[in-house]
C-alpha cells in the first residue's frame, strides 16, 4: 500500500500559499511572489475585488454575506493577532468572531484560482500532477485502479483530484468507476472547495456584466463556504484510538488515523503537531518513520522515479530530508500534550 500525505506545498504551483493568501485578504491586492509566477494575476485579482464589492453591498434587494466595517474588522484583528495563516487565526479565540467571513474568503480563492482554464495553461515542468499521474498510470491504469493506494489532503481544493479525473478518462475508464475510486481513496480532511469560477467570469468585462451574475455567485460562495473546516479547531481533543475522529465541530467524521504503509510519501505537507495528532496514533510514529518519504513542494521526475520503483531504503527525497525534519518533533513535540 502506497499512502499519499498532500500539504499546502503540492499546491505551490497552482494556488497561493498561506502567507501570500494572508497579504491578499489583508491588503486586497496581491504580493509581488504570485505576480511573478502567475501571469494571470491581474485578471484573477480583478474578479477577487469585484466580488468582495458584492459581498459588501446592499442594493436591488441583494443583502451581501457581510459589511464593509466587518470585513475592515477582519482585517484589522488579523492583521493585529499575527498569525500567518487564516486557518490559525479562525482557530483562534478573536478568530472565532469571523468564521463565516473566512470560510467565504478561502473558498472564494480557492474556486479564482482552480479555474480548470488557467490550469490547463500551467508550464508543464511546474505541473507535478500530470508528470505523476502520467507515470503512475499510463504504465498500468488497470492496477492502479485495483490498488489500496490512499491520498489524504489537508488542502481545500481539488485541483489533484479533478487531474486524476481527466487522466483515467483519457483511458477510457467510465465515470462511474472514476467515482468509486476517488470516493474511496481520496480523503479531504477539512473539506474541499469542488467548485471552479468560470472562465467567463473571470475573464468578463466588469462593467458590462449584469450585476445579478455576479450577485448569484457570491450567493453561491456564501451558502457552501460554510461547509468547510478549520484546521486547527481545538483540534488537540482529537480521539486517537479509534477510527472515528471529533475535534468539537470541526472534523466529526474521518477515516483517521491512517492505516500504515508500505510506503508513505508526504507532498508539502509542514509535520504541523495538531495535524500529526489526526493522522497518527502515538504507537506508530516509529513504525512510520522507517517508510516515510518527504518532500517540500509537489514532486519531480526524480522523486517520483524513485517512488515508482517502489523504493525502500531511501530516508528522503530531492527537495527535503524527512529524517532531519522528524527528528526536530520526536520525542516530546510531535504529537500534543495531552490535557
Amino acid at each position: 500500500m502506497k499512502i499519499y500525505i498532500l500539504g499546502a506545498g503540492s499546491s505551490y504551483d497552482y494556488m497561493p500559499l498561506g502567507s501570500e493568501l494572508r497579504q491578499m485578504l489583508l491588503y486586497e491586492s496581491f504580493p509581488q511572489s504570485i505576480k511573478e509566477r502567475m501571469a494571470d494575476y491581474q485578471q484573477l485579482e480583478r474578479c477577487f475585488r469585484q466580488i468582495i464589492k458584492i459581498a459588501t453591498s446592499k442594493n436591488s434587494g441583494f443583502s451581501g454575506p457581510f459589511s464593509r466595517s466587518e470585513l475592515d474588522n477582519f482585517q484589522r484583528d488579523f492583521l493585529s493577532s499575527g498569525t500567518s495563516t487564516i486557518d490559525v487565526f479562525l482557530s483562534s479565540e478573536k478568530g472565532k468572531d469571523y468564521e463565516s467571513i473566512g470560510k467565504f474568503l478561502i473558498y472564494t480563492f480557492i474556486s479564482i484560482f482552480q479555474n480548470k482554464k488557467r490550469l490547463a495553461g500551467i508550464n508543464p515542468t511546474d505541473d507535478w500532477i500530470s508528470l505523476f499521474l502520467d507515470l503512475e498510470i499510463s504504465h498500468n491504469y488497470r492496477d492502479f485502479l485495483a490498488s489500496e493506494t490512499k491520498f489524504y489532503t489537508f488542502n481545500y481544493d481539488t485541483i489533484f483530484p479533478n487531474r486524476l479525473r481527466d487522466h483515467l478518462a483519457a483511458y477510457g475508464v467510465s465515470n462511474t468507476d472514476i467515482d468509486k475510486f476517488i470516493d474511496k481513496s481520496i480523503h479531504h480532511i477539512y473539506g474541499k472547495v469542488d467548485f471552479h469560477i468560470s472562465d467567463s467570469i473571470i475573464r468578463s468585462n466588469i462593467d458590462t456584466t449584469p450585476v445579478q451574475n455576479w450577485q448569484k455567485l457570491v450567493s453561491k460562495i456564501s451558502s457552501e463556504s460554510q461547509d468547510l473546516k478549520l484546521i486547527r479547531y481545538e483540534v488537540i481533543d482529537v480521539v486517537l484510538d479509534t477510527s472515528e475522529v471529533s475535534a468539537k465541530g470541526s472534523i466529526t467524521s474521518s477515516p483517521l488515523p491512517i492505516p500504515m504503509g508500505r510506503q508513505t510519501f508526504s507532498l508539502g505537507y509542514g509535520f504541523d503537531k495538531y495535524n500529526n495528532a489526526l493522522l497518527f496514533s502515538d504507537s506508530d510514529y516509529l513504525t512510520f518513520m522507517t517508510s516515510f518519504y518527504y518532500t517540500s513542494i509537489g514532486l519531480d521526475a526524480e522523486a517520483i522515479n524513485l517512488i515508482t520503483e517502489n523504493i525502500s531504503s531511501a530516508k528522503y527525497l530531492t527537495e527535503g530530508n524527512c529524517y532531519q525534519t522528524l527528528k526536530a518533533y520526536l520525542p516530546r513535540d510531535f504529537f500534543p500534550k495531552k490535557s
